[in-house]
């Protein structure tokens, strides 16, 4: 058996991460309560943030303090390349 970090690396590096079964354009629940329980400012982490569009909608919606938390490195180069890109880092 494999190791959670190379398990996680092996779906990120063999499927398209839209395609997942827990893959969603907007985060619904997640960002309904967060939205509902927290302010702008408030610190906030994503614990197995994968290739979510969570912190997306967060930066979306104005807030600012965010962390994203991730075993899978291919899942992190995934996000990193779309923070650089639209220049939100």
């Amino acid at each position: 058996m494999t190791d959670t970090s190379t398990h996680w690396d092996n779906i990120y590096q063999n499927q398209e991460y839209t395609q997942v079964s827990w893959h969603q354009a907007q985060s619904t629940i997640s960002l309904d309560w967060i939205l509902e329980f927290t302010s702008k400012n408030d610190a906030i982490i994503d614990v197995g943030c994968g290739v979510s569009v969570l912190v997306d909608n967060l930066i979306d919606k104005g807030y600012t303090n965010l962390s994203l938390l991730e075993l899978s490195s291919s899942a992190l180069s995934a996000i990193k390349k779309f923070i650089f890109t639209m220049k939100i880092f």
